[in-house]
């Protein structure tokens, strides 16, 4: 049995602002049922309902006192359990940095708040300093994203020669390769970063926290090996990211996520209007009902309703969204996107509804009310890219009988295999090529099928027959953990498995 310290900036349900919210929420839980001391950490956002989940202080978590280079600051830890659950979750509260609308960015303007290097060096550091007064001393500190991947770099530098953390290993879990969290050298230079941290400031005199945290955590994962090799592709050529990535390639293990099969149970999700099985399917086909009517598109059983997460990292993604929506439209179906969308993609949204008010819906907020009932009352879930809050809004999709049509370069790995009418065999239709034509091609065919109720039905059995739970998933993790806490600790660098 491990210790396990989960780190994460977002945490689901108290805050979320993609993915990564999901496994932060979920996958602790899992391990906390096979048996494992299991603790997590996030900061204390103004978004957090603290009388909803009831946070309370802990005593001895008052009165931290942090140092950011010259500057010092006070902190405080609260701790609640994540939902039905026995999970503990340790909240970070300062008011300087937390207390403000938005996790990352200003919502009134879209940008990143100014200050994030100095928000999530001073997580990584409370995180770290929160473990000594509880003096609990785990085997393994999960990070995830860019957000946390100071605790690697601090764990080799700053406290390399403290004796509490000796036997303390680090996974580096990255979950989304487009945010890499860059900021300027003068920044950290100010937060007392050492000069052999800031030699990796690119040309641009920029230091990119995702990088170094790379660079020195212990072992590193992503969710597969196809949206690995993409992301070296991406990073091909780039002196620093691309250098440090292929220099641990070697290091990175792929952990496919799971889902939260309580949250996401079509039998029994409490914000369904009507629940259903695999069996019976008229829940399904009543929330599309509902859908349609909550949306005002043409109420209509016969027209499939194609769902689709607008999450855009970047200007080449949103591109392929308007165009793949605008040419949906001229098809006889009806489109949902899912939110967020950012500007100035959203105001194009909102020009194709009012030019198809019956054939396009939109939310663009967080709601999960609105989010359940998507998922379960639409036809086909679409993937115009690959994402790891994409692919898992397909799991849940396909645990809700929502067929599949995702882009993957790579067929043969993933979680979708290409339908056949011949055989009836495949849970539903991939495309190679992140192009609007390579896309449209493929919700054709899907239409083809859709066509024929007998093979829609069958396509829809294989669907929820797939089995996408944590606690498949989860094993694979805690075969990581173990590695990982037998291999001797090297304090000043990387330990690699």
């Amino acid at each position: 049995m491990l210790k396990i310290f989960f780190v994460s900036a977002e945490v689901y349900p108290f805050t979320k602002s993609a993915g990564l919210g999901d496994v932060s929420g979920a996958l602790p839980k899992y391990l906390k049922t096979l048996g494992h001391d299991v603790r997590v950490m996030m900061p204390n956002y103004r978004l957090v309902n603290e009388r909803k989940y009831v946070l309370r202080d802990v005593i001895r978590l008052q009165g931290l006192r942090i140092d950011l280079g010259e500057r010092v600051f006070e902190a405080k830890a609260k701790s609640a359990f994540i939902p039905d659950s026995k999970v503990q979750v340790y909240f970070l509260d300062n008011k300087h940095f937390f207390d403000r609308n938005g996790l990352y960015h200003d919502p009134k303007t879209g940008k990143a708040f100014a200050d994030n290097a100095e928000r999530y060096f001073f997580f990584a550091k409370g995180c770290l300093e929160t473990l000594k007064l509880l003096y609990w001393q785990p085997d393994i500190i999960h990070c995830n994203d860019w957000h946390t991947a100071m605790i690697p770099v601090l764990l080799k530098t700053v406290y390399k020669d403290d004796d509490f953390f000796e036997n303390t290993k680090t996974l580096f879990s990255v979950h989304n390769f487009s945010d890499v969290g860059c900021f300027t050298r003068s920044v950290l230079e100010d937060l007392g970063f050492s000069d052999g941290v800031l030699e990796t400031a690119n040309a641009n005199g920029e230091v990119s926290f995702l990088q170094l945290g790379i660079q020195y955590a212990d072992l590193l994962s992503t969710v597969s090996e196809s949206y690995l090799d993409a992301v070296r592709r991406r990073f091909a050529g780039n002196d620093a990211i691309g250098s440090w990535l292929e220099s641990r390639v070697a290091d990175f293990v792929t952990v496919r996520n799971g889902i939260d099969d309580v949250l996401w149970n079509p039998e029994t999700d409490k914000l369904l209007p009507f629940n259903f099985t695999r069996r019976n399917l008229a829940g399904k086909y009543k929330n599309k009902e509902q859908l349609q009517t909550q949306f005002e598109l043409t109420v209509r059983e016969d027209v499939p309703i194609v769902c689709c997460t607008g999450a855009v990292q970047g200007a080449s993604e949103g591109a392929v969204l308007l165009d793949s929506v605008e040419r949906l439209l001229g098809l006889d179906l009806q489109v949902m996107i899912l939110g967020p969308v950012s500007e100035p993609y959203q105001k194009k949204l909102l020009s194709l509804k009012q030019k198809a008010p019956q054939k396009l819906g939109l939310q663009l907020s967080s709601d999960p009310n609105a989010t359940h009932l998507i998922v379960a009352g639409s036809d086909f879930y679409l993937m115009p890219w690959y994402s790891e809050a994409s692919e898992l809004y397909q799991l849940y999709g396909q645990a809700y009988g929502t067929i599949p049509i995702v882009y993957n370069p790579d067929a043969t790995e993933g979680t979708v295999q290409p339908f056949d009418a011949e055989t009836q065999q495949g849970t539903g239709f991939v495309f190679a090529e992140a192009q609007p034509e390579s896309l449209l091609q493929a919700v054709k065919q899907a239409l083809q099928v859709y066509g024929t109720r007998e093979l829609r039905h069958r396509l829809i059995q294989n669907t929820m027959k797939q089995n996408f739970s944590w606690k498949s998933s989860v094993r694979n993790y805690i075969k990581l953990y173990q590695k990982l806490a037998t291999v001797k600790n090297s304090r000043k660098k990387p330990v690699g498995v």
